[in-house]
């Protein structure tokens, strides 16, 4: 702009007196040109003003913003250390607990290795006196373990907290009070661990699952009722329940709790089970039962053994043992829990079930009693198998078996009727686990997951079914929680489903039975009886829409296996009447 401006003023000087011009012209000239010089010289002095007027303006600016941004960063600094002193302070509180716990933990220690010493005195003395003791009469104490009774603690509350005082080792029996272990649980909630539900979003999953070990037998007592004879209904262990009374009567055994006699957890490893499962042990000898908990991420599971239970009743198969829904009360799973596993086990549990919102509804006063949780109790059978450790261990051997169910062209001809039996145990399940959906047993037998036998052969395997009648290793249906979860399309087929587009060309030799009781049926029918089957307090687990869909297959596989009869004939009952031809 300077520039510009000295231009104008030397051009405007410079024209005024061009060559040849006279005197008073050339003075008019350099007047004006002079005049010019000044005109450019005021403004550059103007410009130097501005320039001036702008650096301090622009000076202020910056200080102020300077000023700003430090007022922030003292206020930023006053808030850290804020926060650091709370967090300093929690520190030192957490601290403090921790060494209250290990102080109270220590005496109790030591109070209770007194009393071992003192009951160990004591049981000296008693067989010192007797054996001194003329008459010959016996008065030594009972065989098994003195009861250790619980110590008082600082605050005079009973708590046990020593692992052999609360149950017999030899026996793995608690008979901790439900208040003590109550006390017990609550600590063990309290205690800090490094892994918890709260901070790790992969908590107890397939990506990030630490195992837990049960304690194989016994349990925590539960606390008797008042009338502990009035216990109705009766299980048999040895078998699954072949009439329909036979499996009412173990129902009303397992819902009655005044059969109840102790409870304990079961081990949860990634490869064979994660969930959160308990075993009961009833007052009858050798009759125990199988209970499945909601939980997180398997909100469904009790309602899906219980349903798939109704199916297989309704289907006539008799695979599945006795099932059924049953209030379990919270403080029992607490207290089994605190008896026999450590914090973090505890932790888990209150987190999946006791705290998880998508619960809610199955968590209440059922029938007025105290508050529980909705579980499916299940019959434990004697004398299972994993197939490949079975009569049946063939099937283990076949990998993607479809092929072997194609009357056409049967990729396997049975050697004996044991293996003809085994090949339609095998394809009456596969049409099973479709109609119910399950998506926890793998494709085949090879995969070995959750295909179990039952029978009275042992190893070598050396029964004949020639000889013996009526002798028949059979599979068994265990582990139904992945029932009725899938319902993305018309069929709601899982990806291991032996009914796909792709391959449902290969599946078509079933029982004559189970071809009369799919056939013979319909959705009006099949609904009404699988419903009449099930508790009504099932659906408040159980989606409507999972139903539905397994309804649909139920119809699908109709249809299916009408084909099958059409095209071949009683060539898809080669396997069943190779068993029962004379």
């Amino acid at each position: 702009k300077l520039q510009f401006l000295y231009l104008i003023g030397s051009f405007a000087g410079s024209t005024c007196a061009p060559p040849g011009a006279d005197t008073t012209a050339s003075w008019k000239g350099s007047m004006r040109h002079v005049v010019g010089f000044g005109l450019a010289a005021t403004f550059l002095l103007l410009a130097g003003v501005q320039i001036s007027f702008h650096g301090i303006l622009s000076g202020r600016q910056q200080e102020r913003a300077d000023g700003a941004q430090a007022k922030k960063t003292v206020q930023d600094a006053s808030e850290l250390m804020r926060k650091a002193s709370a967090m300093m302070e929690e520190a030192e509180q957490r601290s403090a607990q921790a060494d209250r716990v290990s102080s109270e933990l220590k005496k109790l220690q030591e109070k209770l290795a007194q009393k071992e010493e003192e009951l160990r005195a004591q049981g000296m003395k008693a067989a010192n006196s007797d054996a001194n003791m003329d008459d010959g009469s016996s008065g030594g104490e009972k065989e098994g373990k003195a009861e250790v009774q619980p110590e008082k603690d600082v605050a005079g509350k009973e708590s046990v907290h020593n692992a052999s005082a609360l149950f017999d080792p030899a026996t793995m029996i608690s008979s901790v009070p439900l208040e003590d272990a109550l006390h017990l649980h609550r600590t063990k909630l309290d205690e800090k661990i490094e892994d918890n539900c709260h901070d790790n979003p992969d908590y107890q999953s397939s990506r990030h699952f630490v195992p837990f070990e049960g304690p194989g037998k016994g349990g925590w007592m539960i606390p008797p009722g008042e009338d502990t004879a009035g216990g109705i209904g009766a299980c048999d262990p040895t078998g699954l329940a072949a009439t329909a009374a036979e499996r009412d009567g173990c129902q009303a055994f397992m819902k009655d709790n005044r059969n109840w006699a102790r409870l304990r957890p079961i081990s949860s490893v990634l490869n064979t089970g994660r969930t959160i499962k308990f075993l009961v042990e009833s007052r009858v000898e050798g009759v125990h039962f199988v209970i499945k908990i909601p939980q997180r991420k398997f909100t469904h599971e009790p309602a899906g053994e219980v349903a798939a239970h109704a199916v297989d009743n309704v289907l006539g198969l008799q695979r599945v043992p006795p099932t059924t829904l049953v209030p379990l009360p919270l403080d029992w799973l607490r207290a089994a829990a605190a008896v026999f596993m450590p914090a973090m086990y505890n932790q888990w549990v209150d987190c999946f079930v006791f705290r998880e919102d998508s619960l809610k509804k199955a968590i209440g006063k059922w029938g007025g009693g105290p508050e529980a949780v909705l579980v499916s109790a299940q019959l434990y059978v004697h004398g299972v198998h994993r197939v490949a450790d079975s009569p049946l261990n063939f099937l283990v051997e076949m990998g993607d078996s479809n092929a072997i169910f194609d009357p056409s062209k049967p990729k396997h001809v049975p050697k004996s009727k044991l293996e003809a039996w085994g090949l339609r145990e095998a394809a009456d399940m596969y049409i099973f686990d479709e109609i119910t959906g399950a998506t926890d047993r793998g494709s085949s037998f090879a995969s070995k997951h959750n295909t179990f036998a039952i029978g009275t052969c042992e190893a070598p395997w050396t029964c004949d079914p020639d000889t013996t009648p009526g002798k028949l290793p059979h599979t068994i249906y265990l582990d139904q929680g992945g029932c009725f979860t899938v319902w993305q399309d018309k069929l709601g087929q899982h990806k291991r489903s032996h009914f796909q587009e792709s391959r449902q060309a290969d599946i078509c030799m079933f029982s004559r039975h189970l071809f009369e009781a799919v056939t013979q049926t319909d959705a009006v029918k099949f609904n009404g009886a699988v419903r009449a089957a099930m508790p009504d307090d099932t659906w408040t687990l159980l989606r409507k829409e999972h139903f539905k869909a397994a309804v649909g297959r139920l119809v699908e596989m109709s249809k299916w296996m009408q084909r099958c009869y059409e095209s071949h004939g009683d060539g898809v009952f080669r396997y069943d009447d190779a068993v029962l031809r004379p």
